[in-house]
């Protein structure tokens, strides 16, 4: 099943999971002292994603009033897909999906 959604949702889940694709690769990687072995219980691994999606959201947070992120951000993909020539009718529902 499909659901649809309004426009503008779209375009700020498009933007919200941009800035969380490109930020997760880049939290807790600098200033962990711990050990291997500490780092392999699954308890630290269970803090470790808890801390990480926290300042994660602490980060997103950052950016202000998501309203006011939409449309930068719309334009931005927008500009994307046409820089690369993604013009079909296939492009355009993966952008819109």
């Amino acid at each position: 099943m499909v659901l649809a959604m309004p426009r503008r949702s779209n375009k700020l889940w498009i933007g919200l999971w941009s800035v969380v694709l490109t930020a997760s690769p880049c939290v807790g990687q600098v200033g962990d002292t711990r050990t291997t072995a500490e780092k392999d219980t699954p308890e630290a691994a269970r803090v470790e994603n808890l801390q990480q999606a926290e300042d994660l959201w602490a980060e997103l947070r950052k950016l202000g009033d998501w309203n006011e992120q939409v449309g930068p951000i719309a334009d931005t993909i927008e500009r994307y897909w046409s820089q690369n020539g993604w013009t079909s009718e296939a492009d355009q529902f993966a952008k819109l999906a």
